[in-house]
């Protein structure tokens, strides 16, 4: 009992942490779009938790007026979500037709329940002293059911994007240990929250929201470790996002035997001032979709895939022609310094140029 109470208080505690932090969105200076859409969907969680609070504590029967507030709020917290993190990649933050979409279900569900938001304090005690659900089998299961599988949905969403924040924002690199932390809470939550729903565990079902507590505050403590973090994560949907577009609409086929013909006959890396802008030119395109070219379709930046040209045909011209200084050979295949060529050297092949050179000629030698 005493175990029960304290779990009621921690995800009434949540509720009210998040409350607290959507208010904050609304009383900061410089008040927009997308710290409206994030101060509503702090206040969607905010109500979520309260309301889960009264239910499992059985304190709604204090204040009947409150059954099912959470429905509203389960349907729009996703919607609210996407909102807000398509509008931090977007320089025009409006709510968007396809978004106005996503709360029709929402609007619906909220309708569907109106004649049990329209009884009386007493109707509505009387309604959870006879379980809702025996009162309404159809109506209240399929209801909460599809809740709870959109807000699914957009918990893969979330968990999509700060995955891909997680392993190519560089800004974030230095955050990756609580970063992770809260990737794992999050999925801990989604998980007890599913499995308790469908399996009906009350246990897992409340572990679930002492989770979104947990998240709460761990989202207080990040903000006051690292006051920027926000911003770095902001940045790094901005860059998902441009990478879900950049490549839209360009034949990936076309740059890629562009790039090789470049590459493998013309030899354009022999320029040791070649660069990003430079080779993004020659192909007829934009330095930001050359890079994501490299980096998506080829799983390299521009100095690696450059770098590996230069060094195939190194070593190959090491081989050939024994009697030729290291140096000329590093000058003639686009390097401009002895020091690069070398470390580019060892990080590709494992050795040195002069170890490669005699480690292969050894057999011949013996």
């Amino acid at each position: 009992m005493i175990v029960d109470r304290f779990l009621f208080l921690f995800i009434y505690f949540g509720g009210g942490l998040a409350i607290l932090f959507s208010i904050g969105q609304f009383i900061r200076p410089g008040l927009d779009q997308r710290r409206i859409f994030l101060g509503l969907f702090l206040a969607a969680i905010g109500v979520i938790q309260l309301h889960a609070g009264l239910m499992h504590s059985r304190d709604i029967l204090y204040a009947p007026h409150l059954l099912f507030l959470n429905v509203p709020a389960l349907y729009f917290c996703g919607p609210l979500m996407a909102a807000y993190i398509d509008a931090v990649s977007r320089s025009d933050s409006r709510f968007r037709a396809g978004q106005y979409i996503q709360l029709a279900p929402g609007i619906i569900a909220t309708l569907a329940l109106s004649t049990i938001y329209a009884l009386t304090a007493d109707e509505k005690i009387a309604l959870l002293q006879t379980r809702p659900r025996e009162t309404y089998p159809v109506l209240l299961p399929v209801t909460f059911k599809l809740a709870l599988v959109l807000i699914l949905i957009y918990a893969a969403m979330g968990l999509r994007t700060l995955i891909y924040v997680l392993r190519n924002a560089e800004s974030v690199a230095g955050y990756r240990r609580p970063l992770t932390a809260f990737l794992a809470l999050f999925l801990l939550s989604a998980a007890l929250g599913a499995i308790g729903y469908f399996f009906g565990s009350i246990l897992l079902v409340r572990l679930a929201y002492v989770c979104v507590t947990l998240m709460l505050i761990s989202l207080y403590f990040l903000g006051l470790r690292y006051p920027i973090l926000l911003f770095h994560v902001v940045e790094g949907i901005r860059r998902q996002r441009s990478d879900l577009y950049r490549l839209q609409g360009v034949d990936l086929e076309a740059i890629d035997s562009r790039l090789k013909r470049l590459m493998e006959s013309d030899r354009a890396y022999h320029d040791e001032n070649l660069s990003l802008d430079d080779l993004a030119i020659a192909l007829r395109m934009n330095p930001e979709q050359l890079s994501q070219f490299l980096n998506k379709q080829l799983g390299k930046n521009f100095s690696t895939f450059i770098n590996e040209y230069r060094i195939k045909e190194a070593s190959e011209l090491l081989l050939k022609d024994p009697k030729r200084t290291v140096l000329s050979i590093a000058y003639a295949v686009g390097f401009n310094s002895s020091s690069v060529f070398h470390e580019a050297f060892r990080r590709f092949a494992g050795t040195t140029p002069g170890k490669y050179r005699r480690n292969a000629r050894a057999p011949k030698d013996a």
